[in-house]
């Protein structure tokens, strides 16, 4: 590994960052409201020195806007770009997508989160739910997606109900989800501390 270019570009990427697909944000695009490849990096980087470099591989999908021209939908964990007003201050964000893939049994994939700020605490809410879709595997009750391909189990996953996901909070912060929104899980809800690794 002399070569520079495979110091900087592993042969042999993270699980996070093998599957990451951005689009080109707002770089280059006036539509999009926020900056996408940065965000996706520094977010698969933290996830690998967080989680490990073990493990299936993982795909992330961010679109800066709703146009959706990084494939959001159709991600294990799929990024929408959004802007929201935190105190009083409009700060970058993202809505939350999980169970989406393409092929023969392609779905979208649903919406779980609707305005989480690209801040400190994105590594936080993104790594348990990286957690709880690979516990599905192991018949986990909170978990939010049951994917085989994200459990590694090569079994059918249950049929997904609709469930309502309350309001999460990080510190104190409420992350503004649209209760109106249908969420998917299997049997139950899914509470803010169960979602963020609480009791």
């Amino acid at each position: 590994m002399k070569e520079p270019l495979l110091r900087a570009f592993s042969p042999k990427p993270s699980p996070f960052l093998r599957g990451l697909v951005a689009c080109t944000g707002t770089d280059f695009c006036n539509l999009a409201q926020i900056e996408t490849k940065k965000l996706g990096v520094e977010l698969s980087k933290s996830l690998e020195q967080r989680l490990g470099t073990k493990g299936n591989p993982l795909t992330m999908h961010w679109s800066g806007c709703p146009a959706g021209c990084g494939n959001h939908q159709v991600a294990d964990i799929g990024f929408r770009g959004t802007r929201i007003n935190v105190g009083g201050k409009i700060v970058d964000a993202v809505a939350i997508y999980v169970g989406g893939r393409t092929g023969p049994d392609a779905v979208a994939g649903q919406q779980v989160l609707d305005a989480v700020p690209c801040d400190d605490k994105l590594v936080d809410v993104v790594a348990n739910l990286v957690a709880d879709l690979r516990s599905c595997g192991q018949k986990k009750p909170d978990a939010i997606v049951c994917d085989p391909a994200l459990a590694g189990t090569g079994t059918e996953a249950a049929p997904a109900e609709m469930v309502t996901m309350p309001t999460l909070s990080v510190d104190g912060r409420s992350l503004e989800n649209n209760l109106d929104a249908p969420r998917v899980g299997p049997a139950g809800t899914v509470t803010g501390q169960e979602f963020l690794g609480g009791a």
